[in-house]
């Protein structure tokens, strides 16, 4: 298992310029030709396991500009990297699954590949997480490695890292994203629901990741 840890505070603006002149990601996809696009078997996907607001964003951009084609939140061909993900005229009952995170729950609730019908043809996911109902969040990259590395084996696990503290702050400081993650019950991830700091969920998911990929080379 390859795994990639970079602090992303000063390297996406080292890469991107400062936030004002970055170009935005439906820019980024007219401006890539599709045979420029760096083809992945789809048993070999580049997987992003950050926490949301964890540079995410930024590597998907970096995904685009190096011609791989990239999700982000969203995970429909041609959809924003920001709902709504479901095109226009699709029905109701199947909008929900055009999120990168109802579509992996969808799979893996009925055993399939978590990526399987996830926008086919995407070779990396940046964003894999999402909202569910009653205000909580569904973090696949922290409860579901082990699927996706039995589905997945030659992914390719990326890690942007942030100091704890300051990951915190981004949280603190997006919407209501705090009260999503203390509204979220994972127990057996040591996470019980309202208790543990975001510091601390942050620490113990980044060394979660890393015994994973050590124990799963």
């Amino acid at each position: 298992k390859n795994i990639y840890s970079k602090n992303l505070d000063v390297q996406s603006q080292k890469i991107f310029g400062p936030p004002q002149l970055a170009m935005n990601t439906d820019n980024l996809r007219k401006k890539i030709p599709p045979k420029s696009l760096l083809k992945r078997p789809k048993s070999a996907p580049i997987i992003v396991l950050s926490l949301p607001k964890s540079g995410t964003k930024s590597l998907h951009r970096f995904f685009l500009c190096s011609g791989i084609s990239s999700a982000h939140y969203c995970c429909s061909p041609g959809a924003n990297d920001h709902p709504p993900c479901y095109p226009e005229g699709e029905i109701a009952s199947k909008r929900k699954f055009h999120a990168c995170g109802n579509c992996i729950k969808r799979n893996l609730d009925i055993g399939q590949p978590p990526f399987q019908e996830c926008g086919d043809g995407f070779n990396a996911f940046a964003h894999i997480g999402g909202e569910k109902s009653g205000g909580t969040l569904y973090l696949p990259q922290v409860t579901a490695m082990e699927e996706m590395h039995k589905h997945y084996p030659r992914a390719t696990f990326i890690l942007s890292l942030f100091d704890a503290t300051s990951w915190a702050e981004r949280v603190n400081k997006w919407f209501s994203l705090s009260s999503f993650f203390k509204n979220t019950n994972l127990p057996e991830f040591n996470y019980p629901k309202g208790v543990l700091e975001l510091e601390e969920f942050y620490t113990n998911h980044t060394n979660r990741v890393r015994d994973f990929v050590r124990a799963n080379p």
